[in-house]
């Protein structure tokens, strides 16, 4: 029974622990289930995959691991590309995941830009426990 109400929070694709532990974080404060690694062409032609994103909003969340140190000119050029395409772009590293401060600013600045883009107020004061956001019944997630 536990298996079937956590199914609607399940995501197909994702990259890591990490982004679905964002994607949960963010689910449990309100906000719509963004999409996983949504495809976003850009205007050159290239194509390249948005870890979270809430495409009628053009809101793009990022999850840069450890590894992405490694490649912060890649990323920098990524992500000026992506912002020229008037999405606005939020960057979560692992430090902020394990604190919970720094996790609640992201979620606070990804509401507050889904209320300026979309008119609609999705942030909780509270978060919801897993069961509670897994419920369908939810009016949130029927716009």
């Amino acid at each position: 029974m536990k298996c079937r109400k956590a199914l609607p929070l399940m995501a197909q694709g994702t990259d890591s622990v990490a982004e679905t532990m964002l994607r949960l974080i963010l689910i449990r404060y309100g906000l719509p289930i963004p999409c996983v690694n949504y495809q976003l062409v850009l205007r050159d032609g290239s194509l390249v995959f948005l870890d979270l994103a809430y495409p009628e909003a053009k809101i793009d969340i990022e999850y840069d691991g450890r590894h992405h140190r490694y490649q912060w000119a890649r990323d920098a050029q990524r992500t000026m590309k992506i912002r020229a395409e008037g999405w606005e772009y939020f960057q979560v590293t692992s430090e902020m995941l394990s604190d919970d401060e720094q996790m609640f600013m992201v979620v606070v600045l990804v509401a507050r830009c889904l209320k300026e883009r979309t008119g609609k107020d999705y942030l909780l004061p509270q978060p919801l426990t897993l069961e509670q956001a897994a419920d369908q019944r939810r009016a949130v997630w029927h716009g």
